[in-house]
């Protein structure tokens, strides 16, 4: 091999390793969604989640979906601890929101029901500062006999 033909080669690595080294993760972070998937245990039952860790997927939430399956719910791990507030704008069916403070109920909010009116939408707020949210369908917390001051195990 003459000495054009490797520098050649050389150079085609190392445009190669840059489209990899910045290119990749470029291209996963626009197809990703901020969504990772997970479980979270409350009282012995497993509700298989959505987990909502960015910005957008949070602003989003449940909007626009058709229904949740009976074990089904999103997660919502906010970036810190304070006194997040909900909506239920674009909302298809009725949740129950489960309000977490350091992996413990702290609040719960039962059978919020869809917006009827597109122009006064109310806000749901915890009674404390929580740096996680649940949203389930409602009468899950009634069904599953869920209460203030019960652990949550979260594994995402």
């Amino acid at each position: 091999m003459n000495r054009k033909n490797k520098k050649l080669i050389i150079i085609l690595i190392i445009v190669i390793i840059v489209i990899f080294g910045i290119g990749l993760p470029v291209f996963l972070s626009v197809f990703h969604n901020g969504s990772d998937k997970g479980k979270v245990m409350i009282r012995g039952h497993v509700i298989n989640v959505e987990v909502a860790n960015t910005p957008e997927s949070r602003m989003k939430g449940l909007a626009g979906r058709e229904k949740l399956g009976v074990n089904d719910g999103m997660l919502f791990v906010m970036d810190e601890k304070r006194y997040h507030t909900f909506w239920m704008d674009g909302m298809k069916f009725p949740i129950d929101i489960i309000w977490i403070s350091d992996n413990k109920i702290v609040d719960l909010t039962k059978n919020v029901p869809i917006p009827t009116d597109s122009k006064d939408i109310p806000v749901y707020r915890p009674a404390t500062e929580v740096d996680k949210v649940l949203e389930v369908n409602a009468g899950y917390i009634d069904a599953n006999k869920i209460v203030i001051d019960d652990e949550v195990g979260i594994d995402y």
